[in-house]
């Protein structure tokens, strides 16, 4: 990683890390002066990163192009405008994008920006989920996140295992979104700050940005999957649960 810092945690799945001479990895509480407590660094990391598939949706419409998509009076959760391409899309020039409410678009193709062409995420109503097969390029004037939610961009590289993807998003201002792209090269570059969450194959942070995880998105969940929520140690056979019914096992649950 160079000489950039961390101020959280490095986990790697086996294999070492490369640090530059100036490069740190702190906590609030590491001592002046120590620059990798090996408290933070560890080797043991796993993760199940399955394929990301695009919704099945009914097409509003099979066309984009420059100019507002989304109503900003409609329900993100039932009634986003959904636009569906069987094909590759691209946008140049001073043209741009301007998602003004919920939006879902699913790209079977490449998607790229470029010249000074920029999508942008407009209004606390606006919302995208971009879901593209082939290779995507924000390279233009990048993505721009009004509010700076990063739930509000979402993009989704859904090129299945086994295959490859190249993922390039770039900025002149700060950045704010998720990306979920786990065959992907993805490389995010921008000079503003970067935040929000990324996932792919191999990742390469460039430009003088900084990369923030925002913690509002602890409570994101696109899948509807279980998360613990608390837990308590058992300590001893007398505090074993009774699981022989349902009755006993909700009986032995209430009081935690």
């Amino acid at each position: 990683m160079g000489n950039g810092y961390i101020w959280g945690y490095v986990a790697t799945g086996g294999s070492s890390y490369d640090i530059g001479p100036n490069g740190s990895v702190k906590g609030e509480d590491t001592p002046s002066g120590v620059d990798e407590d090996p408290l933070r660094i560890s080797f043991d990391f796993k993760a199940d990163l399955p394929d990301a598939t695009a919704p099945s949706l009914t097409p509003d419409r099979t066309s984009l192009s420059a100019g507002d998509v989304g109503d900003p009076s409609a329900s993100w959760s039932s009634d986003p405008e959904v636009y569906i391409l069987s094909s590759s899309f691209s946008l140049s020039g001073k043209n741009d994008i301007n998602v003004v409410g919920p939006t879902v678009i699913i790209v079977d193709g490449n998607f790229s920006f470029s010249g000074k062409a920029e999508l942008n995420i407009l209004g606390p109503d606006a919302y995208l989920e971009l879901y593209v097969s082939g290779d995507v390029s924000l390279t233009g004037q990048g993505v721009f996140n009004d509010e700076e939610n990063p739930e509000a961009f979402q993009l989704w590289g859904t090129a299945p295992s086994g295959t490859s993807q190249t993922i390039n998003v770039a900025g002149n201002g700060d950045f704010a979104g998720i990306i979920y792209a786990p065959n992907s090269d993805l490389e995010i570059k921008g000079n503003g700050n970067i935040s929000g969450a990324a996932v792919g194959e191999d990742i390469t942070l460039t430009g003088n940005a900084a990369f923030h995880y925002d913690l509002n998105l602890k409570n994101f969940d696109s899948d509807g999957s279980f998360g613990i929520k608390r837990w308590r140690e058992l300590r001893g056979s007398t505090e074993w649960l009774d699981f022989s019914s349902t009755s006993a096992l909700a009986s032995a649950v209430a009081p935690l």
